[in-house]
């Protein structure tokens, strides 16, 4: 199956760019959340346990996952551990490439 996920900080940002970029890739399922990257993120936690072997999770930057990259990494090699592709629509030193981890 195909999660995406969308994430902003505050209330007075728009889910809209996310939202279509995740579209777009024809996600089954869109988790989106309106927290900071520094709080808890109980929809994204929420969403990591549900996914199983086999499943995809496609977001639209590397830095909606995680705090720092650091804490990225450690999410991607915990999601390649468990069979689970990870799909970053954009990256930020390229505006056209797609990278697929797992």
């Amino acid at each position: 199956m195909r999660y995406g996920y969308a994430r902003v900080s505050t209330d007075e940002q728009s889910l809209a760019r996310q939202r279509s970029a995740l579209a777009l890739v024809g996600c089954d399922q869109v988790v989106e959340e309106v927290e900071s990257g520094v709080k808890a993120r109980r929809r994204l936690d929420g969403l990591l346990e549900r996914l199983h072997d086999g499943d995809e999770l496609i977001v639209s930057e590397l830095d909606r996952l995680g705090r720092s990259t650091g804490e990225a990494v450690l999410l991607m090699d915990e999601l390649i551990k468990r069979g689970v592709q990870l799909r970053v629509l954009a990256l930020p030193s390229s505006t056209s490439r797609r990278t697929t981890v797992g």
